[in-house]
């Protein structure tokens, strides 16, 4: 708000002698015009009926005031600025568009800059929380998730008022001017659902983060199981199946049959623990015994 305050003195100064300015050069004024650009967020529009004027959610009436205040000198300074504020889904950090999609749309309205005051950057699709969780569920956890109540929310230490707010949005909108107007490529038209296998590589290389098992075995009854969960427990670890050593077979073999079984068993194990040995074992996180 500060600087908006600024820039309209410094705009109030230099107006009079742009002026004088633009009626000695014609139109080379023009060429010279700066241009601001607000990244503002939906939030603003949150409370907003159809058919009434716009109504922000309560906890973002100062993105609604810097909004204004962007508005008025847009309407004040015409000739010597151009205005443009551009609502995003989600707040920076906390999004379902990327990053670099919003710099090819900045960069565009720089080139060729339109005489809207409001332009929409949000997801085409309209997808819901739960269809973004399953997949993500079945990628980097069990699968497993459970619905809870709104009010419940604020029992999750991760959970301020800022996500709850965001989370708990229900506002359709249609981003008419990129997709019409501007003609934008976007990056994959398909669904979030769709994408969170390409997201979630992305989001392990940059943090160059690496899927582990921890592999529990020994001799029976030494406590495999209990340090299993200990261990699942203490670093939110997916207990997977136990497996066991021994499978009875229904129908007795003869004894040719045996030895060739136990030899090939024998093999087996000792290719499984050559693996082990060499640290050579396959991915996802869970803890077994």
């Amino acid at each position: 708000m500060e600087y908006l305050k600024l820039l309209k003195a410094l705009l109030e100064k230099q107006a009079p002698t742009e002026s004088l300015a633009g009626t000695d050069d014609g139109g080379a004024g023009e060429s010279k015009k700066r241009y601001l650009i607000l990244i503002s967020t939906v939030m603003t529009w949150a409370s907003t009926k159809p058919l009434d004027p716009r109504k922000p959610h309560p906890n973002y009436k100062t993105y609604y005031d810097v909004e204004n205040e962007v508005i008025g000198i847009a309407r004040k300074f015409r000739s010597q600025i151009g205005c443009l504020i551009l609502l995003v889904s989600k707040g920076l950090g906390v999004r379902t568009i990327a990053a670099y999609i919003w710099t090819r749309i900045v960069f565009n309205l720089m080139v060729d800059f339109p005489k809207k005051l409001y332009i929409l950057a949000v997801e085409q699709n309209i997808t819901k929380q739960r269809q973004i969780i399953k997949p993500l569920g079945r990628i980097v956890g069990s699968g497993m998730f459970k619905c809870i109540p709104p009010e419940d929310a604020f029992l999750i230490p991760e959970i301020n008022q800022r996500i709850y707010d965001l989370m708990t949005l229900n506002l359709n909108m249609e981003p008419s001017f990129i997709v019409e107007t501007m003609g934008l490529q976007w990056v994959s038209e398909s669904s979030f659902t769709e994408n969170v296998p390409t997201l979630m590589k992305a989001f392990r290389k940059e943090r160059a983060l690496k899927p582990f098992k921890v592999i529990v075995y020994g001799p029976p009854i030494v406590g495999k199981t209990t340090l299993s969960k200990l261990i699942s427990d203490a670093y939110g670890l997916i207990l997977g199946a136990y497996i066991t050593g021994k499978k009875e077979d229904p129908a007795p073999a003869d004894s040719e049959d045996d030895q060739v079984e136990e030899e090939g068993a024998q093999e087996t194990a000792r290719q499984t623990l050559a693996s082990l040995l060499a640290g050579r074992v396959s991915p996802p996180k869970v803890a077994v015994s």
